[in-house]
C-alpha cells in the first residue's frame, strides 16, 4: 500500500506544494488592488454628490478599531446643514486608505474641506477617500462655493460619484484594475486537477 502511495504521490507532491503555494501567493497579493476604488470625477461632480460640504479644521480624534472619529470645527457651510459656524461636529472615517479611509488624516489645525454625507445630528458625517475631502486650496474653495450655489438637480443620473461607503460608481470607473481576482477555490480546484493528471502520467512511466 505504501508503496502504491508512492508511485501515485511522490511524483508530484513538490510540483503539487509549489503550484499551491504559488496560487495562494498571486491570490493573497492581488487582492489590495481591489480594496478601495474610486470613480475618477471633478470637484464639482463631489459637491453634487454630497450631503454636506464644509471648511473644518479637525480638533482631535478618537479611534477604535478600524472606525476614526474626527472632531471637527465648522469654519464654514459650503453645502447643506452640517452645522453652524463654530459648532463642533463629528467626522466619521476609516482607518486607513485600503478601507477607503482618509489618507493622510487630518491633522490638528490644518484646514481641511470635508465632502461628508448623511447628517450630524443622526449617527454623525461619514467621509471617505473618494469623497474629495482634502486640506482647503483656495481655487478649489471658489469653484466649491460656486458649484454649491446652483440648483442641485443640474447633476446627470449617469454622472458617477463616491458613494458614502467609498465604493465607485461601476460605469466610468477608473480605479479599478483591469482584470478581476479568480475566486481561491476555483484556483486550487484547477491546480489539483492538473497536479493529478500529471501524477497518472509518472504512474504510467513508472509501469
Amino acid at each position: 500500500m505504501r508503496r502504491v502511495f508512492r508511485l501515485l504521490f511522490a511524483p508530484v507532491a513538490g510540483p503539487l506544494l509549489g503550484l499551491i503555494l504559488g496560487g495562494a501567493s498571486l491570490v493573497v497579493l492581488s487582492a489590495p488592488a481591489h480594496a478601495c476604488s474610486c470613480a475618477s470625477v471633478d470637484t464639482a461632480e463631489q459637491v453634487e454628490g454630497a450631503d454636506q460640504v464644509l471648511l473644518g479644521t479637525a480638533d482631535a480624534r478618537a479611534e477604535a478599531g478600524n472606525r476614526v472619529e474626527l472632531v471637527v470645527t465648522v469654519d464654514e457651510v459650503l453645502k447643506g446643514d452640517p452645522g453652524d459656524v463654530g459648532d463642533k461636529v463629528s467626522v466619521i472615517t476609516h482607518r486607513d486608505s485600503a478601507s477607503c479611509g482618509l489618507e493622510p488624516l487630518p491633522e490638528p489645525g490644518v484646514p481641511w474641506v470635508f465632502f461628508a454625507y448623511g447628517e450630524e445630528s443622526v449617527k454623525g458625517l461619514a467621509t471617505n477617500l473618494c469623497s474629495g475631502s482634502a486640506p482647503a486650496d483656495e481655487a478649489d474653495l471658489e469653484l466649491i462655493r460656486s458649484t454649491a450655489g446652483s440648483p442641485a438637480d443640474t447633476q446627470s443620473d449617469d454622472s458617477p460619484k463616491a458613494s458614502p461607503n467609498g465604493e465607485a460608481a461601476e460605469e466610468g470607473d477608473t480605479g479599478s484594475a483591469d482584470g478581476e481576482i479568480v475566486p481561491l477555490w476555483l484556483l486550487l480546484t484547477g491546480l489539483l486537477v492538473v497536479a493529478a493528471a500529471a501524477g497518472a502520467v509518472a504512474v504510467r512511466r513508472t509501469r
